[in-house]
């Protein structure tokens, strides 16, 4: 069965795109991972209103690790919750691209699946 020359084409820039989406998600799953593990190491707290750490310097506070207040507790959460929807996101996006490779493939070459 011969296909044009476009479909063959198109077929291939298929695998290729789904190559580049596929390292494109396992990056965001190595970014989702680590959005989980350390959501918010450092928050902005509020404007202070007069000298900032040395003297004459306005202005903002950081909050390090070891104190929790309700903006940090909230930030860590909203931190979390993004860590996830990145995770999970890649995770489908992996998924699909290795099923339309597959497919796509599988199109371009039906001789490699032919058992011998």
């Amino acid at each position: 069965m011969q296909r044009s020359v476009v479909a063959e084409i198109f077929g291939y820039l298929v695998c290729l795109l789904t190559v580049f989406i596929f390292f494109h998600s396992i990056a965001g799953i190595v970014n989702g991972a680590f959005g989980i593990a350390h959501p918010a190491p450092h928050i902005l707290v509020s404007r202070m209103p007069g000298p900032g750490p040395g003297p004459g310097m306005h202005g903002f506070m950081w909050q390090g690790h070891g104190q929790m207040h309700a903006t940090t507790v909230r930030a860590h959460a909203f931190g979390v919750a993004g860590g996830l929807r990145t995770l999970v996101v890649s995770i489908v996006l992996l998924i699909a691209s290795v099923l339309v490779f597959q497919r796509t493939f599988t199109w371009l070459n039906p001789r490699a699946n032919t058992v011998v």
